[in-house]
């Protein structure tokens, strides 16, 4: 297999060889470009083609923090800037079963709270709205939501909003591209102005205040006049939303340059000079911000580079090698973005940046990456970018074959939309059997580096792959009814933590104990269960104590032993100052661990790094690498230790 010879040296260029041999897969080292033809493997039929519904599932908080589902790929649109649109042709699209079936899957399998459906066009999938039902009624009661990517303009049904909204409003963005006919017209994208209006009007009136619009600037043959009409859009969109809803709405705009990309119509066509591109993001930025209208645009060095890479042939490994040799590492970041350094490297390896992404090609030039088949012929690529110039929009292909140079047929899965036999994952349960739980937990090993906001998610998550079932919050944005003790600092292991937890029904303890445990990762563990009265106390207003093991040095004995002797230990807070000295209750060391019993005052809360600090004389970061355990978690009579 490609795994055992990757880890032998003595058969990377055997297996190199065989990769060769595979029809759609190119190995620089073995083949010669432009003397072999690489030929593009195209997947025919979606359904019966793999998907990973079980992927591995961060503890942290990612950007796309969601389950995705590819509902269809390719694209019938022909957006002349739109790489994915030419090169993931034709268009096939999964079945409606299929896609609820991946979903149901990586629900149970993953414990996500959302699903999002993708695709390049997915107001175009044929059973958008039945898939949106029908997931719907499959998920009733487990509060899972859908997302949609971003939208054409026109795509989206308002029977399509409120299936969405039915559940939680995810966000919404509107890519419009373009801000006037012309240019839309320039690259393909077929929408007139009152279709726009009729989108907001929709989003709006569904309850939406918060929309996303996105659009590219630097496209071929745009003129002020077009930058004007970006504006123009996006005011229109801040303006028809305080009509419609008769309050403020969010406007959020996304601007990124255009960055021509092969095998499309424009991948003859220049990018716009850096200072070309930071004049107009300038000049958008100060309309935006007279209007109140969040702008966030892309680094323009970053889109160069971006260039670089889209259009470059073999000589541009030199550079990257350079580059990650000077240093370069996670550019895709914009506070570890260095682009002198690129420069730095672009010039040792003689390549000149500019040339690669400003330069415009002649069409009848020979391009490095011609000997690539991706099934689109070079003369439509031309005969395109020629409309291109005159204004000239290609319709939708779904209807009408405009020789692109792929073979179609009809890839739309004919599905019957029966939704009767669905089954919800979860039923609906009323209200009035509301159960409240006080759970004990501990949170060791590696997760001891969990956030709280981390912890209460993986928690959540866990249930709901354990089909443990959570009330909700009522009213547009539910939220689960789950509420913890104080929170721990990221670094410290917690052996008896608390969160409270209300359920639709009534669960026996140890099954509860032993679904749960069954689906939370090593590291995370719950101890036991009791139901406690709906009108308990919170565990923040009952817990007033806490008990702390921390790792020490010799040295350190004699500041705790100072600490211990004062009467006061006055600190300083941001409007006060507070005498920390009384909060510690109790100090023992026993070898060379301090056992510390802490308790908070009536002036004051306990402040874990401010109180250890004073008493072992140490910075907060030499103290976070000292192993520190929170043993315990108490209410107080100032009495007797009450045990929660």
């Amino acid at each position: 297999g490609v795994r055992s010879q990757k880890s032998d040296v003595r058969s990377k260029k055997r297996l190199l060889n065989n990769l060769a041999r595979l029809e759609g897969v190119y190995v620089p080292s073995v083949h010669d470009s432009g003397a072999q033809k690489i030929k593009r493997r195209i997947i025919e039929d979606l359904d019966n083609a793999s998907f990973p519904d079980a992927p591995l599932l961060p503890y942290t908080s990612i950007v796309h923090d969601r389950a995705a589902i590819e509902i269809s790929r390719g694209c019938t649109k022909g957006c002349r800037f739109c790489q994915a649109g030419m090169i993931y042709r034709p268009l096939r699209e999964r079945s409606l079963e299929t896609v609820l079936s991946i979903a149901q899957n990586s629900i149970r399998n993953t414990g996500y709270e959302e699903v999002s459906f993708t695709s390049l066009s997915t107001g175009d999938y044929s059973s958008l709205l039945p898939l949106i039902r029908g997931f719907n009624r499959q998920c009733a009661g487990s509060h899972t939501s859908v997302s949609l990517p971003s939208l054409r303009v026109g795509a989206v049904s308002s029977e399509v909003l409120k299936e969405i909204k039915s559940v939680r409003k995810t966000g919404f963005t509107i890519a419009p591209e373009a801000g006037t006919r012309r240019l839309r017209d320039v690259i393909n994208k077929d929408f007139t102005d009152e279709e726009y209006d009729d989108t907001l009007r929709k989003l709006f009136e569904e309850g939406w205040n918060n929309i996303k619009l996105y659009f590219m600037i630097g496209l071929p043959t745009e003129t002020t006049a077009d930058i004007d009409g970006l504006i123009d859009m996006a005011v229109k969109a801040l303006t028809k939303g305080r009509q419609i809803t008769g309050r403020r709405v969010t406007v959020n705009v996304g601007i990124s340059a255009f960055v021509p990309k092969v095998h499309t119509p424009f991948q003859w066509a220049g990018q716009n000079s850096p200072e070309e591109l930071r004049i107009k993001q300038d000049y958008i930025r100060r309309a935006f911000r007279k209007r109140g209208i969040n702008f966030k645009g892309q680094h323009v060095e970053n889109s160069v580079l971006e260039a670089v890479f889209a259009r470059a042939d073999k000589n541009i490994a030199a550079l990257l090698e350079r580059a990650w040799r000077l240093g370069c590492r996670f550019d895709g970041w914009s506070e570890l973005f260095r682009f002198e350094t690129w420069e730095i490297a672009a010039q040792q390896t003689g390549i000149d940046l500019y040339g690669y992404a400003i330069r415009s090609f002649d069409p009848e030039m020979e391009l490095p990456w011609d000997f690539i088949d991706t099934g689109i012929t070079k003369q439509f690529l031309k005969s395109e970018y020629a409309k291109a110039s005159q204004e000239r929009i290609t319709p939708d292909c779904s209807n009408t074959c405009h020789a692109c140079g792929l073979v179609c047929r009809d890839r739309t899965p004919h599905t019957e939309h029966n939704l009767q036999n669905m089954q919800p994952v979860t039923q609906p349960t009323p209200l009035s059997t509301q159960t409240k739980y006080r759970v004990r937990f501990s949170k060791t090993g590696i997760l001891r580096y969990l956030s709280h906001q981390e912890l209460m998610t993986s928690l959540l998550r866990a249930m709901r792959r354990a089909s443990i079932p959570v009330s909700y919050s009522a009213g547009f944005h539910p939220h689960p009814k789950i509420s913890f003790g104080p929170a721990l600092a990221a670094g410290i292991e917690g052996l008896n933590e608390y969160f409270d937890i209300e359920t639709p029904v009534v669960i026996n303890s140890d099954d509860f104990l032993t679904k749960l445990n069954s689906a939370l990762p090593e590291g995370l563990k719950v101890h036991n269960a009791d139901s406690v009265p709906g009108n308990a106390r919170s565990l923040n207003d009952s817990i007033s104590g806490y008990e702390y093991e921390i790792i020490i040095d010799k040295s350190d004995i004699k500041h705790i032993h100072s600490f211990m002797n004062s009467r006061h230990w006055p600190v300083s807070r941001e409007k006060n100052t507070v005498d920390i000295r009384p909060m510690v209750e109790k100090a023992e060391v026993q070898d060379s661990r301090l056992l510390v019993t802490l308790a908070d005052t009536e002036r004051a809360k306990v402040r874990l790094f401010e109180v250890l600090k004073a008493m072992l004389q140490k910075t907060v970061e030499e103290i976070q690498s000292s192993g520190i355990k929170r043993t315990g978690l108490y209410g107080y009579n100032k009495v007797n230790q009450i045990c929660i």
